[in-house]
């Protein structure tokens, strides 16, 4: 009998195996449901509460396959020092191919306000010719956000997952995603607490100018289309621009593309060429910021969201000959 061997001593305990399997996991789910990644929150307590949390809000959202996937990218170096964006996105987009994701959300917990900082990337991020229109990838929300909160959090989610809609099933699951985010944000922002800061109030405007952009380009629909323009011009009025300068910029780019799309369901001339204008200058003044900073990726971006309104201009003024 002693040279029999204990399989307990040599084989892994099964806790350790069903958590290799939720890391692991080999087999796609419904090619209509985008497969989100969650990496653990750095500076989260050991039982992992506030990771479980921000995974729980998603796990209950239809069209959406949660994996829990441990570290994410680093978001500070061994010196503490924080990472620069270039670095951690090339770590995540390492995490995405490894396990076939379409989104991966990753970030920290912050000491100096109960909040929780996240980053979104999406597979497609900076592929040419596949990036979405619209930029925004970063969110703060309370460290224990409640269902209104949610809102955000799946607007920039769906933001993120666009690119990837390949489908009609997909597409479906966008929308599916987008209308119960547009809701929890109107009721939100229908009644906000007095307590909240102006650049927390600018960010859920902000998210409900997306979903209902990506709602009224998802379904054809003009009625989100003038939603989506008023969210954003409301950000642009809340928020303070020095405070931002970044986030308003990409508002500034996010509102040209919602009035670009409401340029196109105009009929008559006149009118439709006075949106394109008013997007033209949306990109001009972000483009102005992105320039100042050299941020090469948002500039290529919006540029080419500037070339599209150029080239719609011209096919309406053509139109009309």
């Amino acid at each position: 009998m002693s040279g029999l061997v204990n399989l307990k001593q040599i084989l892994p305990a099964r806790w350790q195996v069903g958590r290799w399997l939720r890391q692991h996991d080999l087999t796609r789910p419904d090619p209509g449901r985008f497969r989100i990644l969650l990496a653990d929150l750095a500076g989260d307590d050991p039982e992992r509460s506030h990771s479980s949390h921000l995974a729980n809000a998603l796990a209950e959202q239809s069209g959406l396959a949660v994996l829990q996937i441990g570290a994410g990218p680093a978001v500070t170096d061994a010196n503490g020092r924080e990472r620069s964006e270039v670095d951690s996105a090339a770590a995540g987009r390492e995490l995405l191919a490894a396990h076939d994701g379409d989104v991966l959300i990753y970030g920290t917990l912050t000491r100096a306000t109960p909040r929780m900082r996240l980053r979104f990337l999406g597979r497609y991020e900076g592929v040419a010719g596949r990036h979405g229109a619209y930029q925004m990838d970063t969110a703060e929300l309370p460290k224990r956000f409640g269902p209104d909160f949610e809102g955000q959090l799946l607007a920039l989610v769906a933001v993120a997952a666009a690119p990837a809609s390949f489908s009609q099933d997909s597409k479906t699951s966008l929308v599916e995603l987008l209308r119960p985010a547009a809701g929890k944000l109107t009721r939100l922002l229908e009644q906000p607490p007095s307590s909240m800061e102006s650049e927390q109030l600018g960010a859920l405007w902000h998210a409900l100018g997306l979903a209902a952009c990506l709602l009224g380009e998802q379904n054809d629909d003009s009625r989100w289309l003038a939603v989506a323009i008023h969210a954003h011009r409301t950000a642009l009025q809340v928020w303070r621009r020095d405070a931002v300068l970044f986030d308003w910029a990409m508002t500034q780019n996010n509102l040209g593309h919602a009035l670009r799309l409401q340029a196109a369901h105009e009929s008559r001339r006149s009118a439709a060429l006075g949106l394109l204008a008013q997007a033209g200058e949306a990109f001009e003044r972000a483009l102005y910021v992105f320039r100042a900073a050299t941020a090469h990726d948002f500039i290529s971006h919006t540029e080419a969201n500037l070339a599209r309104v150029e080239v719609a201009m011209s096919e309406r003024q053509l139109a009309a000959e």
